[in-house]
């Protein structure tokens, strides 16, 4: 399970930072209910920080496709940041990359983004 969700301003956008393994339909669940919050209070622009997230599952891929659909449908965008390497290469050889607004390099995130893990992430 995730051990923290936290959100924050971040330039026109909102960053939310994942910390802990992201996997399971608990874990998605939380995250969902994250940004289904934003989209009721208005927000439009969220970029899921996944620095933190030592563990990203097929669930979580999952999960994070329907946020990306759900933001969409309200007119607005998530884009994923600080992806861990392994995952990051993972949704290119899924060709989920575009799709869930990946972003080509860890250093693409607004400022004063969360922490990063410097660990690999495991996907299975």
């Amino acid at each position: 399970m995730v051990r923290r969700i936290n959100s924050h301003p971040a330039g026109d956008a909102i960053e939310v930072d994942v910390q802990g393994p992201l996997y399971g339909e608990r874990t998605g669940r939380q995250l969902e209910e994250t940004v289904e919050v934003l989209i009721r209070a208005g927000h439009r622009r969220v970029l899921l920080n996944l620095g933190g997230a030592s563990v990203l599952d097929a669930a979580a891929i999952g999960r994070l496709t329907g946020l990306v659909h759900a933001m969409r449908d309200v007119g607005g965008e998530v884009k994923l940041v600080h992806v861990p390497r392994r995952a990051r290469q993972m949704l290119k050889a899924l060709g989920l990359s575009d799709h869930l607004g990946l972003q080509e390099s860890d250093g693409e995130s607004s400022a004063g983004a969360g922490p990063r893990s410097s660990a690999g992430c495991l996907v299975a």
